[in-house]
């Protein structure tokens, strides 16, 4: 199996900020094959960046959703070096730029994590949902890197815990911007000893990563 990176993210005034901020993080924007406008619109300047393809959701209800099938994208070759940005308060926007190893390899950059979709099954409940998750972990997790903190919504908590007890809860602070509540995530995470986690989304029919700091 191939994996899926996110190797950078930053806050921005505007989005003209964006070359200035990638060449920060080691990218040129020449780099970027696909830039996906989430909640938002590109600025009337297109001048501000080399012309990739550019995809806007101007109005997107489940923004894991999308993320979920980038992911795929990115771990089955179909894409390589990807450019994600939600529109967050006051007209600034969130970045993350996602990547495959490809991306590694052509620009020698280290990735911050690896992120794994997991399987996304029809609506069984959290009790078989959660054991299907911990099946597939089972096969594709690095056993050197057990599971140790876990991301998901307050209803689920009970079952969260019976099926994994090692797990220590992660709450980021609430926001109405997804990247921006998984970005604190990952920021939460970096101050535990456990490189891997487990990221449920708080939205039905709550899609998970398997995250693992690099």
């Amino acid at each position: 199996m191939s994996e899926a990176y996110w190797f950078a993210s930053f806050r921005l005034q505007t989005p003209a900020e964006l070359p200035a901020a990638l060449e920060r993080s080691g990218f040129q924007p020449a780099w970027i094959e696909e830039i996906h406008w989430v909640n938002g619109s590109p600025p009337l300047d297109a001048g501000i960046f080399p012309p990739p393809a550019q995809f806007e959701w101007p109005v997107l209800s489940h923004p894991a959703r999308l993320f979920h099938l980038l992911l795929n994208e990115l771990i089955n070759g179909q894409r390589h070096t990807l450019l994600w940005i939600e529109k967050a308060s006051h007209d600034r926007t969130i970045a993350a730029v996602l990547g495959s190893p490809t991306t590694v390899g052509r620009f020698n950059l280290p990735p911050e994590y690896r992120f794994l979709p997991l399987p996304q099954p029809a609506a069984l409940g959290w009790q078989k949902m959660l054991a299907l998750w911990q099946s597939f972990l089972e096969q594709h997790a690095d056993p050197e890197n057990p599971l140790g903190w876990m991301s998901y919504p307050q209803d689920a908590q009970s079952e969260v815990q019976a099926v994994f007890p090692q797990a220590q809860p992660l709450v980021p602070p609430p926001s109405p911007i997804w990247t921006e509540r998984l970005h604190a995530g990952l920021e939460l995470s970096r101050s535990l000893s456990s490189p891997a986690g487990l990221w449920i989304d708080e939205t039905s029919p709550h899609l998970a990563f398997l995250i693992e700091r690099q």
